[in-house]
């Protein structure tokens, strides 16, 4: 076999220490694959095949300088074959690697193999240079069927699951469980640890700003307890993945649970299942409870802070543990596609929440009328209150009804029309007409 060149110098020192070996007369093989990555393989040290793994994995450590966060472990051939997926950070340049590490064991030999890619690549690579490897190397690798590689399957059947309260439906394949649904929103598990979480909607008060931190220190006692409900609180303007780690930590600290990590591998610009711009996350997951990482997918949208000093962020998620990820990506895909809302009973549920809210407040401030300096303050904050949340719901449900608002520049009409007659009015004429943003909302007229 005609030894392959090394072309990356950030793998040489792999291909000199990775594969430890017992005689001089090692033979190592390095391929450089043109969809990005490399293929390494030859013999190894290990009196058994877990011995084996282990030089292996230590070497991984040695040449990216951090640990590697592996996965489950999985045997073939009376566990002669054993193989694991990875995930690394090259402490040198900050980028996230994914790979699989395999081991034999064969007349008293061991081999080892690791393919590996930038971890935004390594889904798209995987089949191929595992094929190669099997062309290549003598000891053949465990086959996706048997190993649980992340070989893409085919989209299993699905069968439409309405939600409770009608808001909406999904299409589930068998074995799924409808967690929880409400308002459109929904959470369902698969039977090996797939999620997929849709319709969540975080209002997050904007602590860039002096009067909001004022009122963050005095919810929570100088930072002694958590902000109560679903708030929670982040400077706008933090970027995505921050963002939703620090909601994760908060939430975390008000359930006393630890917080999870959120590691990013890939991130774009795109739209979320609601046809809004967003940001579109690549990342593994370590919930820290003992059932090792998650590959995820989230979908990240935001809206600007209103006058109260709020603003909104909706996510939805799809993961899974890694090789189960791959093996149901179509599978999660088309899960994913097939969320359907009823607007007209998430109109009526806003609506209940509304009169609810204006309810309470009117509660609040008849009391409050009991007194004199502290009744004004009240009710101005109450109204105030009620008002931005009012215009922060009902731009929400623009959101999910694909509708817009759109005035006049002169600010004298206000009109809310289905987003393509808002486009189409807007981009006709546009210095004449324009959108309007949810906290300059008018009541009475746009909600």
């Amino acid at each position: 076999m005609q030894r392959k060149p090394v072309l990356a110098r950030c793998f040489y020192t792999l291909l000199a220490t990775l594969i430890l070996v017992s005689t001089s007369n090692a033979d190592f093989t390095v391929i450089d694959y043109p969809g990005g990555g490399q293929i390494v393989y030859g013999q190894t040290s290990g009196d058994t095949v877990q011995a084996a793994m282990g030089t292996v994995l230590r070497k991984v450590h040695d040449h990216f300088g951090e640990r590697p966060r592996v996965g489950r472990f999985f045997c073939q051939q009376q566990c002669a074959l054993m193989g694991t997926f990875f995930n690394v950070t090259n402490k040198s340049d900050g980028k996230q690697y994914s790979g699989m590490a395999i081991v034999s064991q064969e007349n008293g030999q061991s081999n080892g193999a690791v393919i590996y890619s930038e971890a935004g690549k390594f889904a798209a690579n995987f089949n191929p240079m595992l094929q190669r490897l099997k062309q290549e190397w003598k000891p053949a690798p465990p086959s996706p069927s048997a190993a649980g590689t992340p070989a893409t399957g085919p989209v299993a059947t699905l069968h439409k699951t309405g939600f409770p309260d009608g808001s909406g439906n999904i299409d589930l394949p068998d074995g799924w469980q409808l967690v929880s649904a409400h308002g459109g929103a929904f959470e369902a598990h698969g039977p090996r640890g797939e999620e997929v979480i849709f319709g969540r909607y975080f209002s997050v008060i904007d602590t860039s700003s002096p009067q909001q931190r004022q009122r963050v220190a005095m919810e929570t006692q100088n930072g002694r307890i958590p902000l109560p409900g679903m708030y929670v609180a982040i400077p706008y303007g933090t970027g995505p993945v921050q963002a939703l780690q620090s909601v994760a930590i908060q939430f975390a600290q008000k359930l006393r649970r630890p917080a999870p990590t959120i590691t990013a591998q890939n991130i774009e610009q795109g739209t979320s299942s609601a046809g809004v711009p967003a940001t579109i996350i690549k990342a593994s997951i370590d919930r820290h409870d003992g059932k090792g990482l998650l590959t995820a997918s989230l979908q990240v949208s935001t809206s600007p802070p209103g006058r109260m000093g709020s603003w909104a962020m909706a996510v939805n998620q799809i993961d899974a543990p890694p090789e189960v990820f791959e093996q149901e990506r179509a599978t999660l895909q088309a899960i994913a596609a097939s969320w359907r809302i009823n607007s007209a009973v998430i109109g009526q549920e806003v609506s209940q929440q509304i009169a609810a809210s204006t309810a309470y407040t009117n509660a609040v401030l008849e009391h409050g009328r009991q007194s004199q300096a502290y009744t004004q303050n009240v009710l101005d904050q109450a109204r105030a209150a009620s008002d931005a949340s009012e215009r922060q719901v009902q731009g929400f449900c623009n959101n999910l009804l694909d509708q817009s608002v759109i005035r006049d520049t002169g600010n004298r009409y206000h009109g809310t029309f289905d987003n393509d007659f808002a486009d189409a009015v807007v981009k006709s004429n546009p210095t004449q007409f324009e959108y309007v943003p949810p906290s300059q909302y008018v009541k009475g007229i746009d909600y």
